[in-house]
C-alpha cells in the first residue's frame, strides 16, 4: 500500500493551488483579452507568452494545425483556439508540474 507522506500532501496541495491560481487567471484575462481588437489582445497574451515561458514555445508549432482543427471541428473552437489551448490548458498543466520540478532540482542541489 502506498502512503504518502505529509510532505508528500503539502507538495500536492500547493501544485493544485498553482494550477488553480494559473486556471483562474486566465479565465479572468479571457475577456480582458477579448475587450476590444486593439492592445489589449495583445497586451494580455504577450503577458501570458512571458509566464508560461516554456510552453509558449509551442504557440509556434501548434498555431497552424489549430486553426486547421478549429475549420473540422467548429463545435470546439473555443476549446482549440491556441491561446485557449496552449494556455488554459498546457499551461495549467504547467504550473501544476513546475512546483515538483523545482522541489527535485533544489533537493538534488542540496544533496550534492
Amino acid at each position: 500500500m502506498n502512503m504518502q507522506t505529509s510532505e508528500d500532501r503539502r507538495m500536492l496541495k500547493f501544485c493544485c493551488l498553482m494550477a488553480a491560481l494559473h486556471f483562474f487567471i486566465i479565465l479572468v484575462s479571457i475577456p480582458i483579452a477579448n475587450l476590444n481588437e486593439g492592445w489589449s489582445f495583445i497586451f494580455v497574451w504577450g503577458v501570458w507568452i512571458v509566464i508560461d515561458f516554456p510552453i509558449s514555445i509551442l504557440n509556434i508549432v501548434l498555431y497552424n494545425p489549430l486553426i486547421s482543427l478549429q475549420a473540422k471541428f467548429p463545435t470546439l473552437e473555443y476549446v482549440l483556439y491556441p491561446p485557449y489551448f496552449i494556455h488554459g490548458l498546457l499551461g495549467t498543466i504547467w504550473w501544476f508540474y513546475l512546483p515538483r520540478i523545482y522541489y527535485k532540482i533544489k533537493n538534488r542541489k542540496i544533496k550534492s
